[in-house]
């Protein structure tokens, strides 16, 4: 609906952002449907919004977006939930986080698969999975050991979100294809390091062995063995989610910047 608003605000100038220029792995919404609503926001647009570098060239390419009117605008800090946090909830050890809906290309499948690799090095560990949807009740089926993990089905309130990712010790993002992530926004504003698999632009947002660890898709060993990495050296998780929290502190200004001159572009090319 949006796309198609774009057509009818043509009195107006249009910044818009395009969200996921390549469609997921297993997306609800077919390939074919999702590039057709981006080709009509960047028809109806006078400039368009992309949330990782290397999705500007694509664009351009993909969707015939001259490349002045395509503007780079990383993914500010999601601090909704720190915000709404009503009292402080202490971290609980070895405990993993996996936030958010589940579908296929976000890799629920190997965040429970790489539970027995882990619990062999670290029994204690503890899976929390707060997610919803079809994939996750897949998921649950391949759990092996339901007495490791803590699964909160269906959605949560602000509150509770926060309360999931303070009691984290790290979250993961075992995703099979992605543009960027919101959730890993969540882990960094709340101190969090990230395991999260080299995909999409992924690595743009984590800073390998500073912000978090970087694996390969598909890979519950390799995942386990990052998982277990960071769990066996406390001084290293704690080092890698205080330069988590600095990292969106520091990109605060450059994003505010960058949506000035993305609004800015916009009002010029709308009026010339």
């Amino acid at each position: 609906w949006l796309a198609i608003l774009t057509f009818l605000l043509r009195s107006v100038p249009l910044a818009s952002t395009i969200i996921v220029p390549k469609p997921n792995v297993g997306a609800s919404i077919p390939p074919s449907i999702s590039r057709f609503i981006n080709l009509l926001l960047s028809r109806g647009s006078d400039l368009i919004v992309v949330n990782g570098d290397d999705q500007v060239e694509f664009v351009q390419k993909f969707y015939g977006v001259p490349a002045d009117r395509i503007v780079f605008v990383p993914l500010n800090a999601r601090t909704m939930a720190i915000k709404h946090t009503a009292y402080e909830i202490a971290e609980e050890p070895d405990s993993i986080l996996f936030f958010g809906a589940a579908r296929i290309y976000k890799g629920l499948e190997y965040f429970v698969r790489a539970q027995p690799f882990v619990s062999c090095q670290i029994p204690s560990a503890r899976f929390l999975i707060s997610s919803r949807g079809e994939e996750l009740q897949r998921c649950r089926r391949l759990i092996k050991d339901d007495s490791k993990f803590e699964v909160h089905d269906g959605y949560v309130t602000v509150e509770e979100m926060a309360g999931l990712f303070q009691r984290a010790s790290l979250v993961v993002l075992p995703y099979l294809s992605a543009s960027t992530s919101g959730v890993l926004m969540i882990a960094y504003s709340f101190g969090k390091p990230v395991v999260a698999t080299k995909v999409g632009c992924l690595p743009e947002y984590v800073d390998n062995n500073r912000t978090g660890l970087l694996v390969d898709p598909a890979d519950a060993e390799q995942l386990a063995n990052a998982i277990i990495r960071l769990l066996s050296d406390r001084a290293l998780r704690r080092r890698m989610g205080k330069n988590a929290r600095q990292w969106v502190e520091l990109k605060d200004k450059e994003v505010a910047e960058r949506t000035i001159i993305a609004y800015q572009n916009a009002i010029a090319f709308h009026e010339s």
